[in-house]
């Protein structure tokens, strides 16, 4: 029988909006209900992707999903709240949490993601009792501040740059201040994360890349307090003084702002990287490095609401070249395997790739060159080279990740029709003492199974 009261009874769904500061919806949540279940679904797609078989997830993205979780759930404490994470599929999960609890509310941050979108409009005619609450929280402005309609969207990113950039970004607002009583659940999950990555992973190789095992990734620790404490110390330097001219550096802890994968699950918003920007222009003074940090999450926010616009065809292919040779032969699939494990014999490459794999990093240079390289030097489908990034990149974003390919391949947002890099004048310019090279042309490689059949399926749908 359904519990039938006046009670604001709600479930309020987390993705990758993993933090209490700057969460106006978390607030309209917490400030409309009387009791409040807090939930995040590990969902089975991101560890069985049609792209690369059976792992979708690479060790090291998983690992700062799992830290970002557990300090998620450590911050919720103060307030008397915990996290519930699940294993399964979000609208089976909640469909039975639904029949146990019967929420009147459900909310959820608006997702970029095409599926997600999909999952969450399948949600509201699933359940027509409850009533369903969102709002985009993870974006510099509303779509009601942008100065066009979604589907009106610059088709480039200059144009889009000129009509926002001038246009005010919200302050970010404070952490909810009344909290409902939790709603008490079996499935809550604690500290512990081992038995999920096990379950996932069963036959996870050893030294396969946990996050703090290589150099630039030594720093990127999941979660709130950790994001909130990078953000201070960067802000705390002179570093943003001398971004834009740093930026492209291949190796180094300090070349770039290492905000990505803090931002990519949503452990601070970019509203709060604005608010430091000129928190630090006020104290230090603005130049050209300030205002670039800024404008690269004009790029952010520009890709966020492309893929929104493109919603499927984000991850097709826009030519006939690529659907016709989707790594079907033999010796295109050695090609696309040794690109995957850095053994191409080109030295830069190769370096990248093995970054990628033993850290879950790789500098925006770095995966500009090794796109490149995989699309115009190995003549591969782009899109494969975005499914292995999707695997491994710690700070993986789904909007920007394949925007960005498909800006390389010249199926996307890149005026000049893709982004064609010399190899060899990048290493000269970039890396001209081989120094990146020497540091990660020796570290280990794992060959990964890859399965052939449902990644040329994949290609070729």
């Amino acid at each position: 029988m359904i519990k039938r009261d006046d009670k604001h009874r709600s479930l309020m769904v987390f993705t990758q909006d993993l933090r209490l500061d700057d969460h106006a919806l978390l607030s309209q949540a917490c400030a409309e209900s009387d009791e409040l279940m807090l939930l995040y679904c590990l969902e089975p797609r991101l560890f069985a992707s049609p792209w690369q078989g059976p792992a979708a997830m690479g060790t090291a993205r998983f690992q700062f999903l799992a830290q970002s979780l557990a300090d998620l759930n450590q911050q919720l404490k103060f307030y008397g709240q915990h996290l519930v994470v699940q294993l399964g599929n979000a609208n089976a999960v909640i469909d039975d949490l639904q029949q146990q609890h019967h929420f009147t509310h459900i909310y959820q941050s608006q997702q970029i993601g095409f599926d997600e979108r999909q999952q969450w409009q399948n949600r509201q005619t699933t359940h027509p009792e409850v009533t369903f609450c969102s709002q985009h929280t993870g974006q510099l402005y509303a779509p009601s501040q942008l100065p066009f309609e979604i589907e009106n969207l610059p088709k480039h990113f200059t144009p889009f740059r000129k009509l926002v950039e001038e246009i005010p970004v919200p302050a970010p607002v404070a952490k909810p201040v009344r909290w409902p009583a939790p709603i008490a659940t079996e499935v809550h999950r604690r500290g512990d994360w081992s038995d999920a990555w096990l379950s996932i992973h069963p036959a996870a190789p050893e030294g396969s890349g946990f996050v703090g095992s290589g150099f630039e990734g030594s720093g990127f620790v999941g979660g709130m307090a950790a994001g909130q404490h990078h953000l201070a110390n960067y802000f705390g330097s002179t570093a943003p003084s001398s971004y834009k001219k740093m930026r492209n550096e291949l190796l180094g802890w300090d070349n770039s702002t290492k905000f990505s994968p803090w931002l990519a699950l949503g452990c601070f918003s970019p509203k709060q990287v604005v608010k430091s920007i000129k928190q630090y222009e006020a104290q230090h003074g603005a130049n050209e490095s300030t205002y670039w940090i800024h404008f690269e999450l004009l790029w952010r926010e520009f890709f966020h609401w492309y893929a929104i616009k493109h919603g499927a065809t984000l991850f097709q292919s826009a030519s006939a070249t690529e659907s016709a040779n989707p790594l079907q032969s033999q010796q295109v699939q050695q090609r696309y395997l040794d690109w995957c494990l850095g053994d191409t014999g080109e030295p830069l490459i190769d370096a990248c790739m093995r970054q990628l794999y033993n850290s879950g990093y790789l500098s925006n240079r770095g995966r500009q060159i090794a796109a490149s390289y995989l699309i115009h030097e190995l003549a591969l489908d782009w899109r494969a080279g975005a499914s292995h990034f999707e695997r491994w990149l710690i700070d993986y974003d789904v909007a920007s990740n394949w925007g960005n390919w498909q800006y390389i391949a010249g199926v996307g947002a890149d005026p000049r029709g893709g982004r064609h890099f010399n190899t060899e004048k990048q290493q000269n310019r970039f890396d001209p003492d081989g120094q990146f090279i020497d540091r990660w042309s020796v570290a280990p490689m794992t060959r990964s199974v890859i399965c052939w059949d449902d990644l040329v399926k994949g290609l070729s749908s």
